[in-house]
């Protein structure tokens, strides 16, 4: 690091070739650029980074389902942002920092203590269908024009589809057709259900697929 008194260059920050120019405390320095840089990673953050590249890769192929199941996110904050904290912990890495998802445990909503719809998914020529009882019993967590969603995610292929099922206090079925480019063999079902205004949500039910025997 050197002193450096240069009218052409003036007092501001700047940069020529490999000499960087700086002011502090009065004195006008210059110092060499650092010929390689250093970008130290502790085990923690190796293993965080590989959960936030995948959850980021993941994340705009849920950009509709998240849109509903992540309302008002919190200041600062996006629906998007909510959704990858909300799967960190579904997310494992392996000693040489490789990220797997555990679909099993991937959130497609907020849970704010509404509670989990009652649904039942099959697969059948080439078509989804969910199938809900009428609820009859409800109390704080639950009412009858709380809405119901499907969620199928096409892990192949990165791309979901988010399905408007029947009110909780309804019930019925919905059918879903399988898209021309979806493998059925990569796609996860999920559920969960809003209040009537939206403002609310369950947490996420991952739903089995049955074959509608």
């Amino acid at each position: 690091m050197a002193t450096y008194d240069s009218v052409l260059v003036g007092i501001g920050n700047q940069s020529v070739d490999n000499v960087t120019m700086y002011s502090s405390r009065g004195q006008r320095l210059m110092r060499r650029k650092a010929s390689k840089v250093t970008n130290p990673r502790t085990d923690k953050q190796r293993r965080q980074r590989a959960r936030l590249a995948l959850l980021g890769s993941l994340a705009p192929g849920f950009a509709d389902v998240y849109a509903v199941g992540f309302p008002g996110p919190a200041k600062g904050e996006t629906a998007c942002n909510e959704f990858v904290s909300a799967n960190m912990d579904a997310v494992t890495v392996d000693d040489s920092y490789a990220a797997t998802l555990n679909y099993e445990r991937l959130a497609c909503s907020k849970d704010m203590k509404r509670k989990r719809p009652s649904v039942i998914v099959d697969f059948a020529t080439d078509a989804y269908t969910f199938t809900q009882p009428a609820q009859s019993d409800f109390y704080g967590g639950a009412k009858p024009t709380d809405l119901v969603y499907g969620v199928l995610f096409e892990k192949t292929l990165g791309e979901s589809a988010l399905v408007p099922l029947k009110p909780r206090g309804e019930g019925g079925m919905t059918s879903f057709n399988l898209p021309d480019d979806w493998d059925s063999a990569q796609v996860e079902v999920y559920a969960f259900a809003t209040s009537a205004d939206g403002k609310r949500t369950s947490a996420t039910l991952h739903l089995a697929v049955g074959t509608g025997d």
